[in-house]
C-alpha cells in the first residue's frame, strides 16, 4: 500500500558531532513506518564507519547513501535523493536534530488530505521552528513526551523565553507534492555546507506555486531576524506559509546542538548568502534541471533537434520521468549531408545513451533520415508532438502519426464497461461546450445563423476544414491525386457537379497562408474565425486532407471522408476515398459510423496514449504566415509508454486573498497606504470615534473604507 507521505531525514555523522549518530538511531527505533507514513534515512558524507544501515532497516525504515559526498556533507543533495526514491506522492524533509510530535504529525496528514496535496501540486505546507537552548533541550526531556508540544508552545505563545533560544516562522522541513519538487530541481547542489539551500529552494516554490494578493516590496532586504517589524523583505515574504502553519498549531522543535566547523561545513555560509541574494533577485528566470524519479526506470535520452531553446523548456515539466536529456544539433551526425551512422552508434554508446527523443522526426531531411536509421536497427526512441484532441501530447515509442502501431485497431477496439462508457461521453461533452481547441476559433453562433446566412434548404452539407500547406501529415502522409495544391481543385469540381444536392463550406487553418477564393467559384468559404463545432453539428459530413477535425467530426457523430492517411482512419469510424471517383461516390451515399466504436477509440486516446498539459505558446510571422511554437507545458496527465506518471487534478496556483489570517500581521501597514484611511486616522479624534462607532453609518463607512479593492 503507497503511504500518504513520505519523511526524509538527511544526516552524516562525523568524530566532532557524535551525537548525530545516537539521534539518527533514537528516530529509527523510536518512528514507525506504516501505511500512513514511510521514514527514509538518507546518510551523507560520514567521516567513520557506522553500522545504522542494519538499525535503520531493521526497523523497517528505508536508508539510502549518497556515494556522491566525498569530502563534506550536503543536507540538500540527501534531500534531493530521498525524494527521488520516495514512494508517496507527498514529501516531508525531517532535520536529525529536530522533534515533531505524533499529535502535530496527525495534523499534518489531515491537512495533506484537507488541501489534497498529492492532487493539487502547488498546494504545500511550511512547519515553523523552536530552538530551544541547550538548558531547555535539558529541561525537556525530563517531562513527558506527550506533554512537549504543549510545554514548548507555551513557553513560546507566552514569551517567557525560558526553554527557548529563538523562533524561525519556517524550516526546511517543507511538506509538498513529489513531482512538484522533482519538476523545480529539489535543493540547488551549488550551495556548499551550511544554510541557504533550504531559502533558495523556498523562494523558487513560492514563486512557481502561490500567488499572494499581497505580495512584500524589496524582496531582496533582509530584516536580519524573523521578529519582522515591516511587510518588506524576503522574510515577510516567507513568513506568510510560516503564519499559516502557525494557525493550525502546528510547530516543530529543534534540540541544542555544538556547532563546530568539521569538514569546513560552517565555511561557505558567506558564499552561499550571496547566491541567495543573486537568485532572489532573478527569480522570473531562475530555475535548475528537474530531479529525476527512480521509480520512473529513467535513463539518458538523446534529443535530436536543431533549436531546443522553447523544446527544452516544453518538455522541462516531463523530464522526472523521461531521464537526463543530452540534445544535440542533427547536423553534427552529417559529413556534407550524409549521415554518418557510425559516428551516431559511438554517440549513443560513449554517452550510454538508452533512447532517442524526436520532436516530429518528420520536421527536416536529416531528422527523418536519423529517425528511420534508429527504427531499422532497434534503437529505443519516443516521438513527441502535439496530440489532436485540446491540451494533449503523446510520446510515442511506437512511431509518429500515421506510421505509428500505436494506433493499431487491436490496441484499442475493446470492450468498455458502462463506467468507462459515462466518463468517456462526458469527456466528448466537455471538449465540443467547451471553447478549447487546438487552434484558437471564434465563439459559437448556432446552426441556425449559418442556414440563413448560406441559404441551404434542403441541400446536404459538406464541411472541408483545411490543414497547413506546410504540415508533417501534409508532405508526408498524403497521396495523388489528393496533393496540397491539387485537394480544393477537386473538390470545386465535385461541387460543381453536386450543386443541385450539395453546398460546400470551406475553412481556412488559421496558421495557413492565403487562398485566393476566386480559383473555386463552386465552393463557399466561411469566414476565418467561425468555430468548427458550429460547422460539425451543420453539416451531414466532413471531408479532410488529414485534418484533427476529422477526430471532433467522429465523436460529434458525422461521417468523415480522409482523403490522405490519417492516424484515425479505421473501418466504421470513418471512410477514405483514395481518388476522386471514389470521393464522388462516398458523397453522394448515406454514410453511418459506428458510434460505440469511437467511444473505444477516444477511450484509448484519453486514458492509455495521450498525456495532457496547459501549453503556452508563442506566434511570430515568416513567410506570409503565423507559426506558432510551445514554450511552456503545465502537464497535468503524463503517460509514457501506456505508464501513467502524473494524474493531478489542479495545475493552478494557490491563491492568498487578504481575507486569509496569514496577512494578520500585516493587516494594518498594507490597509494604511490607502490616503483615505490616513486622514480618517489623524483627523478625526478618537473620543469623535468613540462616540459615533455604534451607529450603522460609522460601520458601513468604515467597511468601505477598509475593504482593499482587487
Amino acid at each position: 500500500m503507497t503511504p500518504i507521505l513520505s519523511i526524509i531525514i538527511p544526516f552524516g555523522l562525523s568524530k566532532e558531532r557524535i551525537y548525530i549518530k545516537d539521534r539518527v538511531i533514537q528516530k529509527a527505533t523510536h518512528l514507525k513506518s506504516d501505511e500512513k507514513v514511510e521514514y527514509i534515512f538518507v546518510e551523507g558524507y560520514s567521516s567513520f564507519e557506522n553500522n545504522l544501515k542494519q538499525i535503520i532497516e531493521e526497523n523497517g525504515h528505508i536508508y539510502l547513501k549518497d556515494e556522491s559526498q566525498k569530502d563534506f556533507f550536503s543536507q540538500g543533495k540527501c534531500r534531493n535523493l530521498g525524494a527521488c526514491f520516495a514512494n508517496a506522492q507527498v514529501i516531508m524533509f525531517l532535520d536529525v536534530d529536530c522533534y515533531i510530535s505524533s499529535f502535530s504529525l496527525e495534523k499534518i496528514l489531515n491537512l495533506i488530505r484537507i488541501k489534497n496535496i498529492a492532487q493539487c501540486i502547488n498546494e504545500f505546507l511550511v512547519l515553523p521552528v523552536v530552538y530551544l537552548t541547550k538548558e531547555g533541550s535539558y529541561k525537556i526531556y525530563k517531562e513527558e513526551e506527550k506533554l512537549w508540544d504543549d510545554i514548548i508552545k507555551d513557553d513560546l505563545i507566552s514569551g517567557k523565553r525560558n526553554l527557548i533560544k529563538y523562533f524561525s516562522l519556517i524550516s526546511s522541513s517543507i511538506i509538498l507534492n513529489k513531482y512538484k519538487f522533482l519538476v523545480l530541481g529539489g535543493n540547488n547542489c551549488n550551495f556548499i555546507g551550511h544554510s541557504y539551500e533550504d531559502h533558495d529552494f523556498f523562494a523558487r516554490l513560492l514563486f512557481n506555486t502561490t500567488k499572494f494578493l499581497k505580495t512584500p516590496k524589496a524582496l531582496c532586504y533582509d530584516e536580519g531576524s524573523w521578529n519582522i517589524r515591516k511587510f518588506k523583505g524576503f522574510r515577510a515574504w516567507f513568513s506568510l506559509l510560516g503564519y499559516e502553519t502557525s494557525f493550525h498549531g502546528i510547530y516543530m522543535f529543534h534540540f541544542y546542538h555544538e556547532e563546530p566547523n568539521q569538514n569546513n561545513y560552517m565555511s561557505n555560509r558567506h558564499k552561499n548568502h550571496k547566491k541567495f541574494y543573486k537568485n532572489l533577485a532573478n527569480l522570473k528566470n531562475y530555475q535548475i534541471k528537474p530531479l529525476i524519479d527512480k521509480k520512473a526506470n529513467a535513463c539518458n535520452i538523446l534529443l535530436v533537434c536543431k533549436k531546443t531553446k522553447f523544446l527544452l523548456s516544453a518538455i522541462n515539466r516531463v523530464i522526472p520521468f523521461l531521464g537526463h536529456i543530452i540534445n544535440k544539433n542533427e547536423n553534427i551526425f552529417f559529413n556534407n549531408d550524409v549521415f554518418n551512422e557510425n559516428k551516431f552508434l559511438f554517440f549513443l554508446k560513449e554517452n550510454k545513451i538508452s533512447k532517442v527523443l524526436f520532436a516530429n522526426p518528420y520536421a527536416n531531411e536529416k531528422r527523418l533520415q536519423i529517425y528511420q536509421f534508429v527504427k531499422k536497427h532497434d534503437i529505443k526512441y519516443i516521438c513527441f508532438d502535439r496530440g489532436a484532441l485540446p491540451d494533449s501530447w503523446f510520446f510515442d515509442s511506437n512511431g509518429f502519426n500515421y506510421d505509428s502501431s500505436s494506433y493499431k485497431e487491436e490496441n484499442w477496439n475493446k470492450d468498455l464497461d458502462n463506467e468507462q462508457i459515462l466518463e468517456t461521453k462526458k469527456y466528448i461533452k466537455e471538449i465540443t461546450n467547451e471553447n478549447v481547441f487546438l487552434e484558437k476559433q471564434g465563439q459559437k453562433k448556432g446552426i441556425k445563423y449559418f442556414k440563413e446566412k448560406f441559404n441551404l434548404k434542403d441541400k446536404k452539407v459538406v464541411f472541408i476544414p483545411l490543414q497547413v500547406e506546410s504540415d508533417t501529415v501534409i508532405r508526408y502522409f498524403t497521396y495523388k491525386p489528393f496533393t496540397y495544391d491539387n485537394f480544393l481543385n477537386i473538390i470545386n469540381e465535385l461541387a460543381f457537379k453536386l450543386k443541385q444536392t450539395h453546398i460546400f463550406l470551406v475553412k481556412k487553418h488559421p496558421l495557413s497562408l492565403a487562398i485566393k477564393q476566386a480559383k473555386y467559384q463552386n465552393l463557399k468559404f466561411v469566414p476565418n474565425n467561425t468555430n468548427i463545432i458550429d460547422m460539425i453539428e451543420l453539416c451531414d459530413a466532413v471531408v479532410t486532407l488529414n485534418s484533427g477535425v476529422g477526430l471532433y467530426a467522429m465523436i460529434m457523430n458525422k461521417p468523415c471522408i480522409n482523403c490522405a492517411n490519417a492516424f484515425y482512419n479505421f473501418k466504421d469510424l470513418n471512410f477514405k476515398a483514395n481518388n476522386e471517383g471514389e470521393l464522388y461516390q462516398l458523397l453522394i451515399s448515406d454514410l453511418n459510423i459506428d458510434y460505440d466504436k469511437v467511444l473505444k477509440f477516444i477511450w484509448y486516446l484519453n486514458n492509455k496514449f495521450y498525456s495532457y498539459g496547459k501549453s503556452y505558446y508563442k506566434k511570430s510571422f515568416k513567410n506570409g504566415r503565423f507559426y506558432s511554437k510551445v514554450y511552456n507545458i503545465d502537464f497535468y496527465k503524463i503517460i509514457i509508454e501506456n505508464k501513467y506518471h502524473l494524474s493531478v487534478k489542479n495545475i493552478d496556483k494557490t491563491v492568498y486573498d487578504l481575507q486569509s489570517l496569514i496577512y494578520t500581521p500585516y493587516k494594518y501597514e498594507i490597509f494604511n497606504k490607502n490616503i483615505f484611511i490616513k486622514l480618517f486616522d489623524i483627523l478625526i479624534p478618537d473620543f469623535i470615534k468613540t462616540k459615533i462607532s455604534h451607529f450603522r453609518f460609522y460601520r458601513i463607512f468604515k467597511k468601505k473604507l477598509y475593504t482593499y479593492k482587487k
